[in-house]
């Protein structure tokens, strides 16, 4: 017999790929500290088949824009559980939470262009007034261009985990790849250079995982 935790928590879509990066970044502590399985499932479909309920939409009162990610843990017992949870809450008293990205998903739009010799990466902030943004978006790809081009690819990794489409292949690659960083008026880019075709196709997926990820904020091209 088991023990289970469970949670139901609303958050905004345009924070669906911050929220990964947490859930992976809780899962790696929980588990490190005795956990048997750690889940963090988003909504997919919430409409309820009549005579089923009032559904997670009604009694969560969820918003526009909003959407459920349901979260459990499982654990040998009660006692097992309770055991865990402070290891875990001493941990996390003395760590950081992840940074998440330092602009505003909602005021940007990401496109993750696949290319014949490897791929451009571009994000730019809806409204070309907002300077703000645009100055986190210029920062935020300039950091993580320099990172990738040291093989460091950690960002991705803990908002979809090492198993993210392509990742492997690209970070045991990265010397053959030219990793060039563009500011743009409204935003930022980077281009993705290689003559590998395993590399190029890696790159391929790579693109497709991000766009998934950023959902109605990501398109492959322009």
């Amino acid at each position: 017999m088991t023990y289970v935790d469970g949670f139901v928590i609303p958050a905004p879509k345009s924070k669906v790929a911050a929220y990964r990066k947490l859930a992976t970044w809780g899962k790696k502590i929980w588990m490190k500290h005795g956990a048997l399985q750690y889940f963090e499932c988003v909504a997919d479909d919430l409409e309820v088949m009549p005579g089923c309920g009032l559904g997670f939409k009604k009694l969560m009162r969820l918003k526009p824009g909003e959407t459920l990610w349901y979260s459990f843990i499982v654990y040998k017992s009660k006692a097992h559980r309770n055991s865990v949870n402070k290891k875990v809450m001493e941990e996390m008293g003395r760590q950081k939470m992840p940074k998440v990205m330092p602009f505003d998903l909602e005021q940007a739009m990401h496109v993750f262009q696949p290319l014949e010799n490897g791929g451009r990466q571009t994000v730019t902030a809806k409204a070309p007034a907002n300077s703000a943004q645009i100055a986190l978006i210029q920062g935020h790809l300039q950091e993580e261009a320099a990172k990738f081009q040291r093989g460091d690819f950690s960002d991705p990794a803990t908002i979809r985990g090492k198993d993210m489409p392509g990742l492997a292949a690209l970070q045991a690659g990265t010397r053959q790849i030219v990793m060039q960083y563009t500011p743009l008026p409204n935003g930022a880019q980077i281009k993705y250079t290689t003559q590998d075709p395993a590399l190029i196709t890696a790159l391929h997926q790579w693109f497709a995982a991000q766009r998934s990820d950023h959902g109605h904020h990501a398109v492959g091209h322009h």
